[in-house]
């Protein structure tokens, strides 16, 4: 992961229990945010849920890429690039 970056985004949208871990090469600092509170603002802002359809598209074909093409060979950085 890279700065800025963010993960758990699954365990907001979906259904369940989806959990997430990492390891830290540094100091990092963590945000939480309840699922309600998420909910809440997508449903309250058309600007909101606008850009959280389109981050999920692009992580979704991201992670496409990096799984089944020749992509998945390049740093992520320039997968998200592309």
């Amino acid at each position: 992961m890279y700065q800025g970056e963010i993960f758990g985004v699954k365990s907001l949208i979906k259904d369940g229990n989806i959990s997430a871990s990492f390891k830290a090469k540094t100091d990092v600092v963590m945000f939480e945010l309840k699922k309600s509170y998420f909910i809440e603002a997508i449903n309250s802002n058309e600007d909101i849920k606008k850009y959280v359809q389109n981050f999920l598209f692009n992580k979704t074909i991201q992670n496409f890429l990096r799984k089944f093409s020749i992509f998945g060979e390049l740093d992520p950085k320039d997968v998200t690039q592309w």
